[in-house]
């Protein structure tokens, strides 16, 4: 059996603490991601229970954390659980939701983050109101109450310190408070994230055959 010179085991060794360097540094280096939230990534809306009406019959004003409760009482989990049964809910992807409705309509989407937030935004603009949760979290930078007066700017807000790795949920609520319809006109995002980088097999059979190496050499002394 050919036991290791002491140079060959001085090569080994320095093989071994070189890979161990390349495999710390795949360990600590990450990998930007991006996650859109815009209106096309997956979104889903439904229309709560509710009366309808014609052009010239406009409800009456109501602040919207006053109407659909008792939907929102019959659907918990819906703004905040990841796991909420939305299978029944129709893709929705911004715009008109329903010409006359005068109760409030939901949208939802779960999104999943492989690795360390790094940054998140998302816009909104509604005719008329808007609340938005992410992770059941209510947003106070996007909480709308423009009560029927057209507002040309989304209300835009930070959203990062609401996040976390893994599956999350986004959603909001919209009311129309002066009648004549309920329209989106804004609706994006979107969610940076680093994920750890993973070797390459090339570089995991390097170590492997540096450390097999070095342990013959130890074997043979």
């Amino acid at each position: 059996m050919h036991l290791p010179t002491l140079k060959e085991t001085a090569m080994i060794r320095k093989t071994l603490f070189a890979s161990c360097l390349v495999l710390a540094a795949f360990a600590s280096s990450a990998q930007a991601n991006l996650v859109s939230l815009d209106a096309s990534s997956g979104w889903k809306a439904t229309l709560a229970p509710g009366e309808s009406v014609t052009n010239n019959g406009y409800p009456s004003p109501s602040p919207i954390g006053s109407v659909g409760l008792t939907w929102e009482a019959a659907n918990t989990g819906w703004n905040s659980s990841t796991s909420y049964d939305a299978s029944a809910w129709s893709s929705y992807s911004g715009g008109w939701i329903d010409a006359y409705g005068t109760t409030p309509f939901y949208a939802r989407e779960v999104f999943h983050i492989g690795g360390t937030v790094t940054s998140g935004t998302f816009s909104l603009q509604v005719d008329d109101d808007s609340q938005v949760w992410v992770n059941g979290t209510l947003v106070p930078g996007l909480d709308d109450h423009n009560m029927g007066t057209y507002n040309p700017y989304p209300n835009t807000a930070d959203i990062t310190s609401y996040l976390h790795s893994g599956d999350n949920v986004i959603a909001f609520k919209a009311h129309n408070s002066m009648g004549g319809g309920y329209s989106v006109f804004v609706l994006s995002g979107s969610v940076s994230y680093d994920a750890a980088a993973v070797p390459e097999p090339a570089m995991l059979m390097l170590f492997g055959a540096a450390f097999a190496g070095l342990v013959a050499s130890r074997r043979g002394r």
